[in-house]
């Protein structure tokens, strides 16, 4: 018996050997572990890494998956996330009975907890462990270090467009971007009180007079095609980024440097 982040016991009957990965992160991480051959599994949105994800049966996506096609994998471990899977999935997985382990990561240190959590779990060796989380805690100082003495930067993250939804307060990405030294512009808006993520016209992001837009590459896919429009109905400098390193926890913690480099600003 073990205990998922959120206080749940889950029920193990010795080490999983057949796992199916609802979050793009986490099969990452389950690879990164060395324990990609427990993987009989993931979700449509799961792509890194490709060559060990590669012909993997797909159980569709983290919001609805085919509970039927997952089920007939059987799976001895679910792994899911309580921001990107929905609570009735998890019930009706368990109803089936089977074992659930939910992460739950909106902080930096609960990202750097993840190897020692799961690995232990999957029975991933300790030095493969052990070095995972090294190199994803190296990640986070040296983009803390990067960002030491600089002023904050003004930023707004939009995670959708149309309608305008932006990452706020008691998020990982928001931790991301304390880490960056930058400021969260989201907290400012008065649903924010309320919301993770919240919903807002485009005149009240721009009232916030940010200095940067960050555009990451999911869940929206923001791309080139954006900047100018963004920059219009924003008012403020939108910068393209990889949303596998400011959303996913795990192995691409090591890549936090690019955006310190990104907002660099005076």
């Amino acid at each position: 018996m073990v205990i998922d982040a959120l206080g749940r016991p889950v029920p193990l009957r010795g080490r999983p050997t057949r796992v199916v990965s609802l979050v793009p992160s986490l099969s990452e991480l389950v690879c990164s572990l060395g324990c990609a051959a427990s993987l009989v599994g993931v979700s449509d949105f799961c792509v890194h890494p490709a060559e060990a994800l590669a012909g993997l049966p797909r159980v569709g996506g983290q919001k609805d998956p085919d509970l039927d096609r997952l089920l007939g994998l059987r799976p001895d471990l679910v792994l899911c996330a309580k921001e990107e899977n929905l609570r009735r999935d998890v019930l009706r997985l368990e109803e089936a009975g089977v074992p659930v382990y939910v992460t739950d990561v909106r902080t930096i240190e609960a990202a750097l907890a993840l190897p020692g959590e799961l690995g232990p779990i999957l029975g991933a060796v300790p030095a493969r462990v052990q070095a995972v989380h090294q190199a994803m805690l190296a990640g986070v100082e040296e983009a803390r270090r990067r960002r030491a003495g600089r002023r904050p930067m003004r930023v707004l993250v939009p995670v959708w467009r149309d309608p305008w939804i932006v990452a706020g307060p008691d998020t990982y990405i928001d931790a991301v971007i304390a880490l960056l030294g930058a400021d969260n512009l989201a907290r400012q808006l008065p649903a924010s009180a309320l919301r993770r993520y919240p919903k807002a016209e485009a005149g009240a992001l721009r009232a916030l007079a940010a200095e940067c837009v960050l555009l990451p590459s999911e869940p929206y896919p923001f791309s080139e095609a954006d900047l100018g429009p963004v920059a219009g109905e924003l008012g403020a400098p939108p910068r393209l980024c990889d949303g596998t390193v400011l959303c996913w926890y795990g192995p691409r913690m090591a890549r936090l440097p690019e955006l310190a480099d990104l907002l660099a600003g005076p």
